[in-house]
C-alpha cells in the first residue's frame, strides 16, 4: 500500500516537471525576513526552490524569536513548501516543524529596574511542534523583491487541553537571487 502511494506521487512529481519547460533567468533562492509565521513573533529565513522551474516544491528554514510574558524561546522552522501558480504569483502550501528552545523567567523583586529584574527558573527545554502554512507569495522569477503574506497556524498536540490549532498570521520581505 505504501509503495503504490509513494509511486503515484513520485509520477504525478515526475509529470507536473515534465510537461513544463525550464524557464531561463529564473532564481532559485530567497533571503526573507518574517513577521509572526513559523519562526514566531519574528525570523529570519533563506527558501530554496527546486527543480527548474519556481513552482513545485521547495524548502525553507530560519531562527526566530519569540516572548510572551515571562516565556522567551528561539525557534528554527523546517518546512517543505509546494508553489502553484505562473508569473511571478503563487499559492504557498506547507508543512514541517519548528524546534525550540524555551525559557521562563521569574521577576525577581529584590532588583528595581532592568533586565536584570529576571533570573532563569527551571523550566527550560527543548520542543518541537508541528506547523501548516497556507498564502500568497510574489517571488519575481528573474530575482528581485519578495512578499509573502499568510496564515501559519500551530498545532499543539498534548498538554490540559488536548489538540489545539492556533490560527497564527504572517508577513514577509525578502530578496530572490
Amino acid at each position: 500500500m505504501n509503495k503504490t502511494v509513494l509511486s503515484l506521487i513520485a509520477l504525478m512529481l515526475l509529470g507536473n516537471i515534465s510537461c513544463t519547460q525550464a524557464q531561463d533567468g529564473f532564481k532559485r533562492n530567497t533571503v526573507f525576513g518574517e513577521l509572526a509565521g513559523p519562526g514566531g513573533l519574528f525570523s529570519l529565513n533563506y527558501d530554496l526552490r527546486f527543480g527548474d522551474i519556481p513552482t513545485g516544491f521547495g524548502m525553507r528554514t530560519g531562527v526566530g524569536y519569540f516572548q510572551w510574558s515571562s516565556d522567551r524561546m528561539v525557534t528554527i522552522p523546517l518546512m517543505v513548501n509546494w508553489l502553484l501558480g505562473a508569473n511571478g504569483k503563487y499559492l504557498e502550501l506547507g508543512a514541517g516543524l519548528s524546534l525550540a528552545y524555551s525559557e521562563t523567567f521569574k521577576y525577581n523583586p529584590n532588583m528595581h529596574s532592568g533586565i536584570e529584574d529576571f533570573r532563569p527558573s527551571s523550566r527550560f527545554g527543548l520542543w518541537q511542534t508541528p506547523l501548516l502554512n497556507v498564502g500568497y507569495r510574489r517571488q519575481p522569477i528573474d530575482g528581485g523583491f519578495n512578499f509573502r503574506a499568510g496564515l501559519s497556524p500551530f498545532v499543539s498536540l498534548g498538554g490540559r487541553m488536548g489538540l489545539q490549532v492556533i490560527p497564527w498570521p504572517y508577513l514577509s520581505f525578502g530578496l530572490t537571487f
